[in-house]
């Protein structure tokens, strides 16, 4: 099935349209779970100083999966960006094609798959922390 087959583009689109927005939203997650430890940690409220005192741990584990989210996805955009570069510069047959056993384009793949744990197990934790917190 070649490219130029119209239910392959859509389908090429459609992938393209759900791994972009699992993206953002890995991103989204990553920079909140930040904020909401930053916003914990750094407040004087009565409530803000119990749940930074008694849930350190888990608020620690929200920080941390905040950071690694987003360094995670910072990573698969940088190898993107040189499997790109590699298929711009190709000549011939594979001109302008991702060399998929490239190992930047491995690490492409595994850095969008893994950066989503992070993501999801500071959600867990925050969903914790609030709901053993209140």
């Amino acid at each position: 099935m070649s490219q130029e087959d119209p239910t392959r583009r859509a389908a090429l689109s459609e992938k393209q349209f759900v791994t972009g927005r699992i993206s953002e939203s890995v991103r989204y997650v990553g920079f909140g779970l930040l904020a909401i430890f930053y916003a914990i940690v750094s407040s004087d409220s009565a409530f803000a100083i119990r749940i930074a005192h008694e849930y350190s741990w888990e608020m620690r584990g929200i920080a941390i999966s905040g950071a690694a989210a987003i360094l995670l996805d910072y990573l698969q955009y940088f190898c993107g960006g040189i499997v790109i570069e590699a298929a711009l510069n190709r000549t011939g047959d594979g001109a302008n094609l991702a060399d998929r056993q490239s190992v930047w384009y491995k690490l492409r793949t595994l850095f969008y798959w893994v950066k989503q744990v992070p993501a999801f197990v500071g959600c867990i934790l925050l969903i914790e922390v609030l709901a053993r917190g209140t």
